[in-house]
């Protein structure tokens, strides 16, 4: 992963908050697509309603955890805590299916105090994680009003 963005407090707001249109319709879709494969078994074995809620955290609980990861990848006295974040973020969006997401998250996890495996800061491998989780709102939202059609 190679970035030249900044780091997102340094964008201006509508930068992050307002980007859901970032995406065209064709990679929603095949990323809804891709969400619902992953969640199948899921549904079987929990019900549509419990992925609902799980689903429901994972929306409310991201940003929460991108903001903490950002304040951890400026402390490089808290590598271990940022590496453990980094995992819990991996693994919660591996469940979903959020390749991308897994992905990015897991150079961070890897990534030393200074740098990501591919070269880049941890500030700016999370401001990446955060612009990628904002592009896949749209498709988790709309996966959640299937999920809410099958209850």
């Amino acid at each position: 992963m190679t970035t030249t963005a900044a780091p997102y407090y340094r964008l201006p707001s509508a930068a992050v908050a307002g980007n859901t249109g970032l995406r065209d319709a064709a990679v929603q879709t095949q990323l809804e697509a891709r969400v619902l494969r992953a969640m199948a078994p899921l549904v079987q074995d929990l019900g549509a309603a419990t992925l609902m809620d799980l689903l429901d955290d994972f929306i409310a609980e991201a940003p929460v955890r991108l903001r903490e990861l950002d304040a951890l990848a400026q402390r490089p006295d808290q590598d271990e805590v940022f590496r453990r974040a980094a995992h819990s973020f991996k693994g919660t969006s591996g469940i979903f299916g959020l390749v991308e997401l897994v992905q990015l998250a897991m150079e961070l996890e890897v990534s030393t105090p200074g740098r990501t495996p591919l070269g880049s800061s941890r500030i700016d491998g999370v401001w990446e994680l955060r612009l990628r989780f904002q592009e896949t709102l749209p498709a988790l939202r709309s996966v959640r009003r299937q999920l809410q059609s099958r209850t």
